[in-house]
């Protein structure tokens, strides 16, 4: 085992930059988690993968990863860096189901890039031992939802692949962990966030109580910066149950 740290940081500026800074300290994380060790001959699935720095990482733990992106873009580029790398095309907002079940599931910044999250956040469950999951969430502590339609991001490759994204509360989230009888624990920590000036990015933050307002439809907006904004979140799951739950999943 020989771990590449210079793995985790990207060059290009659409995956690179100020995005280096917080994919260590997400990575660091699971390592304090779970230790480095843990991960080596461990089946490890990255969702949304992008450039595929952090799965490429812990290929270097000797871990056996599958990268999986909605952008053939993306995944052409994991191919370029590594190209034993075994990559699949998902489109996460359609039914999927692999045919197998993952010692880990990464599921970081695209639960909120999401319009059908809560089916997108039970498969991932099913398909995992245990799941990573990360996102941006609504600043509530009651369950709310709020769409995001059409933002704009600086590149095509990442944000919503379907156009509309979601903004819910950790409440929303963790509602459909425990109705999976899955085990959870949010890691609420300072040392996830990436830095000071990235308000929006920080982990160690209160939920309010709220919205006063019930709206009678689910809200919309145009772009990230709205007032249900609250920051972000990371859970680490452990799925108990069988893998065959996913052949009554679509049923």
């Amino acid at each position: 085992m020989y771990a590449d740290e210079s793995l985790l940081y990207e060059d290009s500026e659409v995956f690179g930059g100020v995005f280096n800074e917080w994919r260590v300290k997400r990575v660091k994380k699971l390592e304090h988690i779970f230790s480095r060790e843990w991960f080596a001959g461990k089946n490890v699935l990255e969702l949304a993968a992008g450039f595929g720095n952090i799965g490429l990482y812990l290929k270097s733990l000797d871990a056996n990863v599958t990268f999986a992106d909605a952008r053939q873009e993306s995944l052409d580029t994991i191919k370029q860096k590594d190209e034993t790398a075994n990559v699949i095309l998902l489109d996460q907002e359609k039914p999927w189901v692999l045919g197998q079940r993952y010692d880990l599931v990464i599921h970081f910044g695209l639960l909120y890039n999401l319009d059908n999250w809560e089916k997108d956040l039970r498969t991932t469950i099913l398909h995992g031992k245990f799941i990573a999951l990360e996102t941006a969430v609504a600043r509530y502590s009651n369950r709310f939802e709020c769409k995001i339609v059409k933002p704009e991001y600086p590149s095509k490759l990442y944000g919503p692949y379907s156009g509309t994204g979601t903004l819910v509360s950790s409440a929303n989230i963790e509602a459909i962990i425990q109705d999976l009888d899955a085990d959870y624990h949010r890691y609420d920590d300072r040392d996830l966030n990436p830095g000071e000036d990235w308000g929006e990015y920080r982990y160690d933050w209160k939920e309010e109580d709220g919205p006063i307002v019930e709206y009678a439809e689910t809200p919309e907006a145009s772009d990230w910066d709205n007032i249900h904004l609250g920051g972000r979140r990371f859970w680490i799951i452990r799925n108990n149950s069988a893998f065959s739950g996913l052949n009554l999943f679509y049923k």
